[in-house]
Order: structure tokens, then sequence, then C-alpha cells
């Protein structure tokens, strides 16, 4: 008996996550372009496949972007019913009922990411209002500080990029209020949802809030902020002060530990190389990058899960995909992959077969077994369920 289900789908390309109980999915035209949908937790085409593109729902509402050729995006609800005409260039997720749209934004890629600069940025409700007329910012959500000389988009029309990299993935605010660049000034400030500065355009760079706290950078030094914009000093090294990090990571003779916010070493500094915490357990490598093996700790510093996985991802509602390492005389192609799941105790729940699997969220998680006639595509794809106590088998 087992506590997962494996639901498979019968598409060309599906999401790697369920959001709202949907995820998109894609199927391939015989002479056109691929075209996109929606499917419910089950494998069903809720919302035809007749879109270019498309993004998750969020807020009861999805971004799409009809294939007539215009290359503009609007939204619609759950029912497939559009409620904002496809007018924008670029548009993000709702979050708490308000999305970020550009109009006449500028690409910059450089070729193996992109992200949008410059052009009109604004703020539209689930009516398609415009909260915040497009127009006065030059960018929305979330951004980082990197020097001209280090970002990877520098050498791309470098007018436009200046110091300023956005997220392309996290146009959106937090805890009600986001991080603006100012059209006029390049400066970074905070507005809120109707369009208020209620931190003023003053710093060099910014990011958006979390629990309350703020980092920023004014005249090249770093601080943290509250929300009423009163400044917390702290010193340079930003790893060590992540508000949402209780420990920080600690090197000895080349070799890496955890300490606390007392300077005692919790966890042992014997490691190569320290991960990812998530849900308690910090990934801890022993070995180096082409060899080394990886495994977890928890936070008393007990090794729970033994070093002995070629690659692991975090842990998400209790579980983390592992990969072990297949000897290059057995692979039958440089694509091949072994992933499963442990749980917390370092069992190996579900056995280390599949080509590709995903974090669970909401109790499901993406999966992609291997092509048994040829290594390099995949084979069948759909998500695990995880289903406590249920009679369902593992395939």
């Amino acid at each position: 008996m087992s506590d997962f289900e494996f639901i498979y789908f019968d598409f060309n390309f599906i999401g790697r996550f369920i959001s709202e109980g949907f995820l998109h999915v894609c199927r391939y035209q015989t002479n056109g372009p691929s075209l996109w949908g929606f499917a419910d937790t089950a494998g069903n085409e809720i919302i035809s496949c007749k879109y270019e593109d498309v993004h998750n729902f969020s807020d009861g509402m999805a971004a799409i972007k009809p294939s007539d050729g215009s290359e503009k995006w609007g939204f619609i609800d759950i029912l497939g019913n559009q409620i904002i005409p496809s007018k924008y260039d670029v548009v993000y997720n709702f979050v708490g009922g308000i999305a970020v749209v550009g109009i006449g934004s500028l690409r910059v890629t450089d070729d193996a990411s992109g992200l949008w600069l410059s052009g009109k940025w604004g703020c539209i409700d689930k009516e398609g209002n415009e909260v915040i007329t497009p127009g006065k910012y030059k960018l929305i959500g979330k951004y980082r500080y990197e020097p001209r000389s280090s970002s990877p988009f520098a050498k791309i029309h470098e007018n436009e990029v200046d110091n300023y990299i956005g997220s392309p993935f996290e146009r959106k605010f937090c805890e009600d209020i986001s991080v603006v660049v100012d059209n006029e000034t390049d400066k970074c400030g905070y507005i809120d949802k109707h369009g208020n500065e209620v931190i003023p355009c003053k710093y060099d760079a910014a990011h958006n809030f979390s629990k309350g706290v703020a980092w920023v950078n004014i005249h090249g030094k770093w601080l943290f902020i509250d929300i009423k914009g009163n400044e917390i000093p702290q010193d340079n090294n930003r790893d060590s002060h992540n508000p949402s990090q209780n420990l920080k990571a600690v090197e000895q003779d080349g070799k890496w530990g955890f300490a606390d916010e007392t300077g005692n070493i919790v966890i042992p500094c014997i490691y190569d190389k320290i991960g990812d915490r998530s849900e308690g357990m910090t990934a801890v490598r022993i070995g180096d990058y082409e060899t080394g093996k990886w495994g977890f700790v928890d936070e008393n510093g007990f090794e729970i899960v033994v070093c002995r996985y070629a690659e692991v991802k975090g842990f998400h509602e209790g579980f983390a995909a592992v990969r072990l390492e297949v000897p290059r005389t057995m692979r039958p192609s440089n694509h091949f992959a072994m992933w499963g799941y442990i749980d917390k105790r370092g069992n190996e729940i579900i056995p280390c077969v599949y080509r590709e699997l995903g974090n669970f969220y909401k109790g499901f998680a993406y999966f992609e077994e291997h092509n048994t006639e040829t290594w390099f595509l995949s084979g069948k794809k759909g998500f695990i369920k995880y289903c406590p106590n249920s009679t369902k088998q593992i395939l």
C-alpha cells in the first residue's frame, strides 16, 4: 500500500506545479504554433489549448496571450472568460487583487534568461481599472543591486539597464507595499496598493519587504528599514543578517558549519559546501563539485540524511527530491538522471528511478519518467498526489 498516487497527463508539455487547482498545459500543432490552455489535477483539459502563451492562475485570474499575432496580454477567470482585454506588452500575476503591467517595455536577454525593463509600468485591479497609471515608474517589483561590470546584462542595451536588475518572477506587492524605481531620478522607494509613495524614492537599490523588514542600499551602504522607512544600520555582511535565518554559515580551515546568534558552533565545520535550509533541514556536501555527495543535517547538527546523493533539492511539505549518481559506464546518455524522494528521517519513500521530479506544493509534485525507447526524450509525465492512508499504489 502507498500514500502516493501517480496521475498521468496526456499533453505534450505540462507546467511544473499546480496553482489554484489548475496547471498550464500545451498541445503541439502539426501545422502551426504550439497552443496553451489549462487542465485540472486529474488531467482533464478545462480551458482549451488555444492561446499563444499563458501564466499560472493566481488570485482567481490567469494571464493569457491570444494566438492572433497581437503579442498583447490580458486576463481570464477560472471559467475561461476574458475579464481584462489583451492590451499590455507584459503582465505579472495578480497578488492581493493587484497585478503589475507594462506598456512599451524592453525585453533584455543574455540568451540564457531574460527580463523586462524600461517602458511604462503601472498596476491594475481585477476589474481592469488602472490603480497606478503606467508611466510614473521605470520598474515595479523586486530588484537587486549589481554593479554594471558584474551584471550578466551589462553589455546589452547598457543605457537601459543601469544598476537595476529586475526579477522576472516577483513583480508584486509584499505586505501591501512594493518597491519601485522612479522614472526621473532612478532612485528606489515604496508605494502602497493605491499608488501612494509611502517611503520616498531615495535609495540606490531595494528589495521587497519580508516580515516587516526590507534590505536597501544608500550611498553604497546596505541596511535594513522598517515599513515606516526607519533605518536600522547593519554591517556589510548581508548573509549573516538575513531576517529569515537564525543561524549563519561559518568557515574554519576551509570547512563549513553553522553558528548561532551568540557565535556558538552548532553544526560542526566538516562540510565542503553548505546548501539551502528548508523546513528545519540544511543541505550539506562532502567532497568537491564534481564527485561530492549531498545529505542533510537538522538544526541541532545531527546528520539525518547521510551524504550519499549527487544532487538534492530542499524539503517541501516533508519531502525532498534527491538524485543518485549513476556510473558513466551505466548511463544510456549524458541526460540520464535517477531522481526519487526522501522524508525527514532519510527514508527513500519513492525510489530513485525518475528522469525529473519537482517539489511538493499543496500535496502535488511534478514527475517525468524516462523514455525507454530513446533516452534523449522524456517519457510519460504527470503529477504525484500525496494522499496519506490511501489505497493507491505507486505504478
